[in-house]
């Protein structure tokens, strides 16, 4: 699905940790891609294989971990079949990366100035000269006041806010065709979450580059993505435009995720829905659907096999023994 004019295409992608109490699978026959210019959000809840995804399509999948199978094309070169140098020269440059938590993501030892200088003399082959002037252009761009002050800082002198504009800064310049933005408001207050969001929606449309956002809160993507895939147990289960995944989800889970979340629409008389019990041991997952045991629809079957991701409709797949109908609407 998606798959013209996609800048990256992710085929049974398939991710696993090695343990001494056995393998634990992360990533499941994950499959979708991503269009020029269009944000993809990402969700589910903690331990959905979520970030894992996106460190597999990054190449940062390290022991114990192994990426077991599938393909992740970039402008139709496979990723994974790259050399390391090859990975390296992609990571940075033509793909970006805001991760987490930017306290622990920069380095506490280096000044401002020569983490983004590394970056852009590593990929653009500018001077070190440049390379500041490059650097103050781009904490410009993300809204850092006083930029060239600030390349003379270090990270534990900055608040949270400025540590995550830095880190888009650095997945910004060096004009890079995908960002992926793996929960980038975790560590930040409400009022300043709004304003990164902004910031990354601005910069999209502003610059052209296409987005994938990961969160475990619909009400993130609501109104920045343009599609949504929704993961649990490592599994794609519902993918689609974002109209249709709210106006009318097919997956009891993304179900749920819409009644568990606080400001898809505040407005609302009814209650939060708690999604009742937590996500699937990896070390033990079930035959079935991952969902079953926490689902209020399941039935014997569900228990047994893992159905199939089918289409529902034009733009818009779930993978469920009993989708809910198709007139149903969500409270959005």
């Amino acid at each position: 699905m998606i798959e013209n004019g996609a800048i990256l295409e992710v085929k049974g992608l398939e991710t696993s940790f090695m343990t001494p109490d056995g393998e634990l699978p992360a990533v499941r026959d994950v499959s979708f891609s991503v269009r020029r210019g269009e944000c993809l959000g990402i969700v589910g809840e903690s331990g959905s294989g979520k970030s894992v995804t996106c460190l597999s399509i990054m190449g940062l999948i390290n022991a114990p971990g192994l990426v077991k199978q599938g393909e992740v094309l970039f402008q139709g070169k496979n990723v994974l079949a790259m050399s390391h140098s090859e990975q390296e020269d992609l990571r940075g440059g033509q793909i970006g990366m805001v991760f987490q938590d930017p306290l622990s993501s920069l380095n506490p030892v280096w000044s401002i100035e020569r983490q983004m200088s590394d970056v852009i003399t590593r990929h653009l082959g500018y001077s070190r000269k440049d390379a500041r002037s490059r650097a103050i252009e781009s904490l410009r761009q993300v809204g850092v006041p006083a930029p060239a002050e600030r390349l003379k800082q270090y990270p534990f002198q900055l608040s949270g806010g400025l540590r995550q504009r830095v880190m888009i800064a650095i997945a910004l310049s060096c004009d890079p065709q995908l960002i992926i933005a793996d929960e980038p408001t975790t560590a930040l207050d409400v009022s300043i979450q709004a304003q990164i969001l902004d910031l990354l929606d601005g910069l999209k449309r502003e610059i052209g580059f296409s987005l994938i956002l990961v969160t475990h809160d619909l009400s993130v993507v609501a109104n920045l993505a343009d599609h949504v895939l929704v993961m649990y147990g490592g599994k794609v289960m519902e993918m689609g435009s974002t109209e249709k995944i709210f106006e009318n989800p097919l997956c009891p889970y993304t179900m749920a995720l819409i009644d568990s979340a606080t400001s898809i629409d505040t407005d609302r008389p009814e209650d939060l829905r708690p999604i009742e019990g937590g996500p699937p041991d990896p070390r033990n997952l079930p035959p079935g659907c991952p969902f079953a045991p926490r689902c209020p629809q399941a039935t014997p079957e569900c228990y047994e096999k893992m159905p199939d991701l089918r289409v529902e409709d034009e733009d818009h797949a779930v993978a469920c023994e009993h989708p809910l109908p198709h007139t149903h609407q969500a409270n959005t």
